[in-house]
């Protein structure tokens, strides 16, 4: 800032910069306050609002600047007690700020810094190695993020565009309802953008390529951690279940439609009282010869499918993992397809969905329950590659 005049302002600002978010409430908090101040000019004001601009944050070195000046402003001085005392220690000589002094406690309230908390910000061990550090001014963002981005560079740049959409304003609701919906029509999005299908094979309208499915994966966590659950469910646990299990029957019927979210689908493993211990679920698939159908049984409360996502709300579908029985005997567990709801979301006869409600995070995601008493499904929807 080349106008002494504004320097009052650093440490404001180094202070709502420091933790690497300026949030839009602490904008247009601070925004008004720099408006309301009839003793700047209109370009000052300016000047100064480019500062707190969300899009354009200042780097590494400024901050390390600002934060140099403010030390050098306040050396030495024993009356500084708040923010608004280093203001007036790095304004002017001969500009009087005194009459700012209620406006500016005002806003150091309304933005939560507390005075003398914030004062240990500036406060650092005389000739420290961290006070004498200085910030290499080589040092090329681009450069390292071409290199971490690696072969998955143009994926990467795809996802950081698309999240970056309007449609993609965070979800703020408490209602998990609200924010359930949310997610699932980002879901909807990514799916239209051929991004949930990129591991399936090409045949069937995907991209054949699990590297670029990984890197989507990993890039939606830039956005929100539910939608990467709820993303992760759909086209990893429930397609790609269909699509390692399954055979070419499998794949034509289902897995077009899976990348494209028309079929809304679950994992349907983990049981309440066995957890994932695979070998100990005790939910059953019952074959019967005379009608070649499978019977999905739930045979007790502990046997209910726990805790599986997409199930409370969205699956229309589930792959099901359960002992297979024949004539009696019991050949280990396998997966079965099991349909859930039609396409209306009613829940279809057999079938008892529960719902498990708020969670310590991941709010976004509809976790549920699921037993099955006495559901009849055709042979062909046994997931049989492992068979064969």
């Amino acid at each position: 800032m080349k106008n002494t005049k504004l320097q009052a302002f650093i440490p404001l600002f180094y202070l709502v910069w420091s933790d690497d978010l300026l949030t839009q409430k602490e904008f247009v908090t601070i925004q008004k306050f720099i408006n309301d101040l009839i003793w700047l000019s209109p370009e000052e004001k300016q000047q100064l609002l480019s500062r707190v601009d969300i899009s354009n944050p200042p780097g590494r070195n400024e901050l390390a600047q600002w934060k140099l000046d403010i030390e050098k402003g306040i050396q030495n001085k024993e009356d500084i007690r708040s923010i608004f005392d280093i203001a007036v220690a790095l304004s002017e000589k001969d500009l009087d700020i005194s009459s700012l002094k209620t406006s500016f406690v005002q806003l150091e309230n309304d933005l939560g810094i507390l005075g003398e908390e914030a004062l240990q910000n500036f406060k650092i061990k005389a000739n420290s190695f961290t006070a004498n550090s200085q910030t290499n001014s080589d040092f090329d963002l681009q450069k390292i993020t071409t290199l971490l981005n690696g072969k998955e560079a143009a994926i990467i740049n795809r996802v950081k565009s698309v999240i970056s959409r309007p449609e993609f304003a965070y979800e703020t609701s408490t209602d998990i309802q609200v924010y359930r919906q949310t997610v699932y029509n980002w879901c909807k999005i990514l799916a239209g953008e051929n991004l949930g299908n990129m591991a399936y094979p090409k045949q069937y309208g995907g991209g054949e390529n699990i590297a670029d499915y990984f890197a989507i994966m990993e890039t939606l966590s830039y956005h929100d951690l539910s939608l990467v659950i709820k993303f992760g469910v759909q086209f990893g646990l429930w397609g790609m279940s269909v699509q390692s299990l399954g055979t070419e029957k499998h794949y034509a019927k289902y897995l077009k439609d899976i990348g494209t979210l028309k079929i809304p689908g679950c994992f349907a493993m983990t049981e309440t009282h066995h957890g994932s211990n695979v070998k100990g679920l005790e939910t059953t698939a019952t074959y019967t010869h005379s009608d070649q159908t499978f019977t999905i049984h739930t045979p007790n409360k502990n046997a209910q499918k726990e805790y599986i996502g997409n199930a409370a709300v969205h699956g229309q579908m589930a792959t099901v993992f359960a002992k297979l029985i024949i004539d009696g005997h019991d050949y280990g567990v396998n997966a079965f397809i099991v349909p859930l709801r039609d396409t209306n979301g009613i829940t279809l006869k057999g079938i008892t969905i529960g719902d498990c409600g708020h969670k310590m995070g991941l709010n976004g995601v509809d976790n549920g329950t699921i037993s099955f008493d006495q559901v009849v499904i055709p042979k062909e929807n046994m997931l049989d590659r492992l068979l064969l």
